[in-house]
């Protein structure tokens, strides 16, 4: 790439955001068009965009997954084909659940459930698009759950799964896992050394105990007399699934940009949005959390809006 190209797909989502921000986003044209065919007359089901908009991640109706290069500018003459592609293996139906850059920043880790009749398991690619022949080589895993998959949750290196009444801790990177009991709660996350757990009353967060070598295959043992370490009410408790989360990971992240955690929420009003962020605790205490979620700020958000929680199981 040349100066004046690594200068323009630097500097593209600022541009973008200020027409956003400054003009009428409905007058936004595209400076470019890219026409994808899902190969073998399959259908695109599923759409990952790696930050940046040049590498696109795609599933088909078949559990074909591929990775396609849109160029990093709109003069850019792009390969009509993938650049690399994974097929499904007939026993096991496929689906992404998460990417994640290396800490180099040139490859991605592609995590994908992997699901049959009877059991389910968790299997981490890794792809490098600017290598010269790019291609998906399996990077850990399979680590399989007799119980089946819940809800999944990821972070840098990590792994968050809740199976049947357990959720395990799995750092891919180390291959190191922890499992505990934990109740039927609706979605998880992971952040700041802690393990966050919805349900539609509020969250519990329970601090992530030290990590050790597991098998490939469940049943894993659970750590004995782990409780949760908080537990917040939402500030507008909801008997229905309206109530729903959304991931921290859908915001910028960096490590001087703070975690904000979105509920929305079905309210005597209409539905509403809660925005949490994690707030600093004082104390050195190796039990505690550093930091707990409180509300910061809310506001009226249309119906349309309101998605009930989807279950991956």
């Amino acid at each position: 790439m040349s100066q004046r190209a690594i200068e323009h797909a630097a500097l593209v989502p600022f541009r973008f955001l200020s027409l956003l921000t400054k003009g009428n986003p409905s007058s936004v044209l595209p400076s470019a068009i890219r026409l994808l065919v899902p190969p073998n007359k399959g259908k695109f089901t599923e759409l990952f965009a790696v930050s940046g908009g040049r590498f696109l991640f795609t599933q088909t109706s078949d559990g074909r997954i591929d990775l396609w290069d849109l160029g990093y500018s709109a003069a850019s003459v792009i390969n009509p084909s993938p650049i690399a592609f994974l097929s499904e293996d007939d026993q096991w139906e496929s689906s992404i659940m998460a990417l994640e850059p290396t800490k180099e920043g040139t490859g991605m880790y592609m995590i994908v459930r992997e699901r049959s009749p009877a059991e389910a398991r968790i299997t981490i690619y890794l792809v490098d698009p600017l290598s010269a022949n790019p291609s998906f080589v399996l990077f850990k895993g399979p680590k399989t759950f007799t119980e089946g998959i819940n809800y999944f949750s990821a972070s840098p290196g990590v792994c968050g799964i809740h199976h049947g009444s357990l959720f395990t801790v799995w750092d891919y990177l180390r291959d190191l896992t922890a499992t505990w009991t934990v109740g039927s709660e609706n979605y998880s996350l992971i952040s700041q050394g802690c393990a966050f757990l919805f349900d539609i009353k509020g969250i519990k967060m329970w601090k992530i105990p030290e990590l050790h070598a597991s098998s490939d295959v469940g049943p894993f043992d659970p750590e004995p007399n782990l409780i949760p370490v908080f537990s917040l009410q939402y500030a507008r408790p909801s008997g229905h699934l309206w109530q729903k989360c959304i991931p921290y990971t859908s915001w910028p992240r960096g490590d001087d940009r703070p975690v904000i955690l979105g509920v929305m929420a079905q309210a005597d009003g209409g539905p509403m949005l809660d925005l949490y962020t994690m707030e600093p605790i004082p104390g050195n205490n190796p039990r505690l959390p550093n930091a707990i979620p409180l509300l910061k700020a809310s506001a009226r958000i249309s119906k349309m809006d309101i998605r009930p929680i989807p279950a991956i199981a």
